[in-house]
């Protein structure tokens, strides 16, 4: 019997496509490629320095800083004054003078920047609506006697209020009240949820922060403990969490808004706060101590302090997040500060006996009177595992930008982990910022996996045995 025609040209086929399959395979797999320096990587840390305080009426209480960065405004109760502030040079642009003996303690910008509600104490009972673009007072409407702070919804459309023992909703901008709702005695702040779902109320008296469902205007959930004293409540800007400062419980206390779990910390005197706006940090006002402390918001821990007679009953930062402001209501000044970042982007494995390896870098400075960049020296070490200084770098930045490199010489580090530390001579509260890279043995080649090899080594030995199977079959049958 002859042998069959049908597999040789088969067979021979077969074998070839395997061939130049598994070749594409090894050559087209992709490469491991190195990672980036980023997010949390980074270590850009914002430290607080001082700068030249602002001139405000006395008692200077409350802070909102407009919704394009360019004006601060700031109610000074005793005063009975609204200032604006020029961002860009720090001085007061216009002042509008209040009724005498308002008493304004709390002000609630509208969600577009249109408008500004002033509320005022125990004596009159009203909220006052100021229009931002001709800084006028332009309406006046009765609220409760003893309302003390307020809080707008997302959408703008109603306005909450506080005083003892209750929250009132009133509807914008006919300012009609709805049935006031019940809460602990002595409420002395609220804060809405950006999803305007939840209204949260904290208690100065019971040291309790309760929850408002604003669509049932029931309390949901039982009352957390924040601290006697608690005043502030404060989102932060991407609102997974709140934050409720303690002055005389000397207490921060983080909420999670998914669960309602909370966390709390010793800081002293807290009261005012402010969050950089990629909700990293955070930068508490300790009040007694006139200090105010930088906390990552990942961990909660205090990363910098800096103490500068700085106590403040409110804060506002700018929407870049190189401006923080404090009004102080013991004087007739507002503390203006400028925070220092300086973050690292670049390859996190390097290839040994490289000769310098070389990083993108970020250097910010909010003080006004000198750019992005002050120009003070920067020292850049590179640490090893057991924090040695081995190597050290240099840096090129531009003066107006703040953007630039940095130069590390590599070829001498042995394979393993390493620090990149950023020091600046200039701000002695700044916080060293690093980013960790390593150095290997050597980077996979663009385009090419040595893991692509042993797969197209096992394509060859399936299909191999596979086409052996079909020889076999393609004997001769005697």
């Amino acid at each position: 019997m002859q042998t069959s025609k049908h597999f040789s040209p088969f067979v021979t086929a077969a074998t070839a496509l395997l061939a130049s399959g598994a070749l594409a395979l090894a050559l087209t797999s992709p490469a491991v490629a190195a990672t980036t320096i980023s997010g949390a990587d980074q270590g850009g840390k914002w430290a607080v320095a001082a700068g030249s305080p602002i001139t405000v009426a006395a008692g200077a209480r409350a802070s909102v800083m407009a919704t394009d960065g360019l004006h601060l405004y700031v109610l000074s109760m005793a005063g009975d004054t609204l200032s604006s502030i020029d961002t860009s040079t720090n001085l007061v642009v216009d002042t509008l003078a209040l009724t005498a003996g308002e008493d304004p303690v709390a002000l609630i910008q509208s969600p577009d920047g249109s408008k500004l509600y002033l509320v005022d104490k125990f004596s009159l009972g009203t909220v006052s609506t100021v229009d931002v673009a001709s800084f006028t007072e332009t309406a006046t409407n009765a609220v409760a006697a003893g309302t003390f702070d307020a809080a707008i919804t997302p959408d703008g459309a109603t306005l909450y209020t506080v005083r003892s023992g209750f929250v009132t909703a009133y509807s914008l901008p006919s300012f009609t009240a709805g049935v006031p709702v019940a809460v602990a005695t002595g409420p002395l702040a609220l804060g809405i949820s950006p999803d305007g779902t939840k209204a949260y109320v904290a208690s100065y008296n019971t040291g309790n922060t309760v929850i408002l469902d604003v669509a049932t205007n029931a309390i949901v959930g039982l009352p957390i403990a924040t601290g006697v004293g608690s005043q502030r409540v404060k989102f932060s800007p991407d609102g997974t969490k709140v934050y409720v400062t303690s002055d005389t419980g000397s207490k921060l206390t983080v909420i999670t808004v998914s669960s309602g779990a909370a966390a709390s910390q010793t800081i002293p005197g807290a009261v005012a706060i402010a969050f950089s706006p990629d909700s990293r940090f955070a930068y508490v006002g300790e009040y007694a101590n006139g200090k105010v402390d930088t906390i990552d918001v990942a961990t909660n821990a205090v990363v910098s302090t800096v103490s500068s007679g700085l106590e403040g009953l409110d804060a506002s930062i700018t929407p870049d997040g190189t401006r923080l402001y404090l009004p102080r209501d013991s004087s007739t000044t507002v503390s203006a500060l400028h925070l220092v970042r300086l973050a690292f982007s670049g390859q996190k494995q390097i290839a040994a006996a490289t000769a310098t390896a070389t990083f993108a870098v970020s250097l910010k400075d909010g003080n006004p009177t000198n750019g992005d960049y002050s120009g003070d020296p920067v020292t850049i070490d590179v640490l090893n595992s057991s924090s040695a200084v081995v190597a050290t770098g240099t840096i090129a930045v531009d003066p107006v930008t703040g953007n630039g490199t940095v130069t590390v010489p590599t070829a001498a580090l042995p394979i393993g982990g390493y620090t990149l530390r950023a020091t600046v001579a200039g701000e002695p509260s700044f916080n060293a910022t690093a980013a960790t890279f390593s150095v290997v043995a050597a980077l996979a080649a663009t385009g090419v996996d040595p893991s692509g090899f042993v797969l197209a080594a096992l394509l060859l030995l399936g299909g191999g045995l596979w086409i052996r199977r079909l020889s076999l079959r393609a004997r001769p049958v005697r």
